[in-house]
């Protein structure tokens, strides 16, 4: 009819507005927490320094969108998780395809590293990883199995456990820990050198700039390459040396005697393609 215009719904419209302002502020609170974070520690930090930080006028934006700072950690995971998990399982498939087991540890290996080191020059997600796993207290009161932000992380490592039975469980486990440990200080420090190289005023910009992009951006290709060469080839050694511990002390004990590929065990959490895995829980190393 003349003189009727269409508006939608009113209260409607203003409470997706609404939503949509409060997305924004949190995702460039939990970009901001991510940056000081990493740059700053775990306890250096206060929830209300984040919201300034992140450019809001209530200083209590913040604990209002998290609570607390366990929850803000929490957060940036999640945050994470998808484009994570997703990349990493689109390359597992690719591992799981492998001739030989030598091509299976390298690929799964690669399927762990390459995701995080894409993700250098694009926020602080590697170096803040680096400071939560000198926490470890705070880090497996964080880490949930139940919320599946690590799946495929966790299915990684279970394929890795099933190509070395030959190794004792306590001696995979304290490999695959150290590999990791090793995995993220490296990827820590190539973050902080990259920004500091391509951008030597880096830390101004990143004062004004709350998502801490890396102003030099990503690594070039080749950089990306050797660098998730150079990893892949050093954590696939250490896993896959052999071990002095096959003795009669360590099959005596328990530790010589690994779990056959396939055998499921009453303490063991599954992965997401439903395999058995062969790594009680609790003694989870340090997720990415």
């Amino acid at each position: 009819m003349r003189g009727l215009t269409t508006t939608g719904n009113p209260g409607r419209n203003e409470r997706r507005r609404s939503y949509d302002r409060s997305r924004t502020t949190r995702d460039a609170l939990i970009a901001t927490a991510e940056r000081l974070f990493a740059e700053r520690g775990l306890d250096a930090v206060s929830l209300r320094e984040i919201a300034a930080a992140a450019g809001s006028h209530n200083t209590g934006a913040a604990q209002y969108h998290f609570g607390d700072k366990e929850r803000l950690l929490e957060a940036i995971f999640e945050h994470r998780a998808t484009v994570l998990n997703a990349r990493r399982s689109t390359l597992l498939a690719r591992a799981t395809g492998q001739a030989t087991i030598q091509a299976t540890i390298l690929a799964t290996v690669e399927a762990i590293v390459r995701p995080l080191a894409e993700l250098v020059g694009h926020g602080k997600y590697v170096s803040f990883l680096a400071r939560l796993q000198a926490d470890h207290a705070r880090d497996h009161r964080i880490r949930r199995p139940e919320s599946g932000m690590d799946a495929t992380f966790r299915q990684a490592r279970d394929i890795l456990r099933h190509a070395l039975p030959t190794l004792p469980e306590a001696v995979f486990r304290r490999r695959f820990n150290l590999a990791m440990r090793m995995a993220i200080a490296a990827l820590a420090d190539y973050e902080r050198a990259h920004a500091t190289e391509t951008q030597p005023d880096a830390a101004a910009h990143c004062a004004t700039d709350p998502t801490g992009h890396d102003p030099g951006g990503p690594p070039s290709d080749e950089e990306l390459h050797d660098l998730v060469t150079d990893l892949t080839e050093a954590m696939s050694g250490m896993l896959a040396a052999p071990s002095s511990r096959t003795t009669t002390r360590t099959v005596r004990s328990g530790e010589g005697r690994p779990p056959a590929a396939g055998t499921p065990r009453a303490d063991c959490q599954s992965g997401d393609d439903g395999k058995p895995c062969s790594t009680p829980p609790g003694q989870l190393p340090d997720r990415p």
